[in-house]
């Protein structure tokens, strides 16, 4: 005996399934190895679907040459009372489980992009966000100076790799790499 499945159920179903496949086959050629020949152009060819949805991957940082360095980027924000506040992009080592979860993509376009010497057209944009974050205070934003910090991570002892790790030697080193103004407003005093 056999059961008859309504044409619309089958529909879905195979609707689905290229919908799952397709998907499968993007991320496949997302992540082939960089030396593969054919990666770059059909990664070219899926890139504006990949990263204009989030589903792009770098595994670049467990192979074949992971960072050395620990980065942070963050401001400071001078008010016009005299004080400051200094304001560091989300970091996963302060989040809880699902506030990680959510924020990881925005830690990384910080840390991976926004630092960059090579994209100065995010650091406006970026500064003018932070300064809004701050627009509540009684005393008004006069300006926002984005930083980046930066410290070794220690390398793994020879001897004995699994668990001991060399104690944390941390200097850190800090870089302003921009400042912005606040727009004055039309008749606002000077």
């Amino acid at each position: 005996m056999t059961v008859r499945v309504p044409l619309s159920h089958r529909g879905r179903r195979a609707l689905t399934n290229a919908f799952i496949a397709f998907h499968l086959a993007v991320l496949f050629v997302w992540c082939l190895p960089a030396s593969f020949a054919l990666r770059r152009p059909l990664a070219e060819r899926v890139s504006r679907y990949v990263v204009g949805l989030g589903l792009w991957q770098g595994w670049d940082m467990f192979s074949p040459n992971p960072r050395t360095t620990n980065i942070r980027v963050g401001a400071i924000v001078s008010f016009a009372d005299g004080t400051s506040e200094l304001y560091d992009f989300p970091q996963m080592d302060r989040l809880g489980f699902f506030e990680r979860y959510r924020r990881e993509r925005y830690r990384k376009w910080v840390n991976d992009n926004l630092r960059l010497d090579k994209n100065p057209q995010l650091w406006r944009p970026a500064a003018a966000w932070v300064a809004g974050l701050h627009a509540d205070r009684p005393a008004p934003v006069t300006l926002v100076r984005l930083i980046r910090r930066w410290w070794d991570i220690p390398a793994p002892e020879a001897e004995g790799f699994l668990g001991r790790i060399k104690p944390l030697e941390r200097r850190e080193q800090e870089y302003e790499f921009y400042e912005w103004r606040p727009p004055r407003l039309r008749g606002a005093p000077r």
